[in-house]
């Protein structure tokens, strides 16, 4: 299930409209204001395709470009959603049957299969080498060869 969450922004006023997989606060991208929760959502069909895109000013709310930079793809339930990136640049994101793994230059390194539909992940523990997975019901941990970047 996915939700068109549309923020309103108690601080400037500025409206924006995010497809995410929960009803989830976001942060203003107009004037930085953090935790705005979903002033209205609704459910909506999950999206179409599975691609990454790199998108120019994304900050100034200009997008331009759009290129694909890579697709997530496999069997199971997922779209690319909260992506992270470890401490060698590798790209981490929520996709079809798990995490995806992706090099800075956009090439497949591997999926990390998880057996329930994966909402979210982070890195943790001391040495940022263990990454938790939220699924549909679970929490799974897994340890990595790469630590992670601590979340800011």
């Amino acid at each position: 299930m996915f939700f068109r969450n549309h923020y309103r922004c108690a601080r400037c006023g500025y409206e924006w409209d995010y497809v995410w997989t929960t009803q989830c606060d976001d942060d203003c991208p107009n004037c930085g204001s953090r935790h705005m929760s979903p002033h209205q959502s609704v459910d909506v069909e999950p999206p179409e395709n599975e691609k990454i895109a790199l998108l120019n000013d994304a900050f100034r709310r200009t997008l331009s470009g759009g290129k694909v930079w890579a697709e997530t793809t496999g069997d199971g339930k997922g779209a690319p959603d909260g992506m992270k990136i470890d401490s060698l640049g590798n790209v981490y994101c929520c996709g079809p049957g798990g995490v995806h793994v992706f090099s800075p230059e956009a090439q497949c390194l591997g999926v990390i299969h998880v057996p329930e539909h994966v909402a979210n992940f982070t890195w943790g523990d001391a040495d940022y080498r263990s990454l938790y997975i939220t699924a549909s019901t679970s929490v799974f941990r897994i340890r990595t060869a790469t630590p992670g970047l601590p979340a800011r």
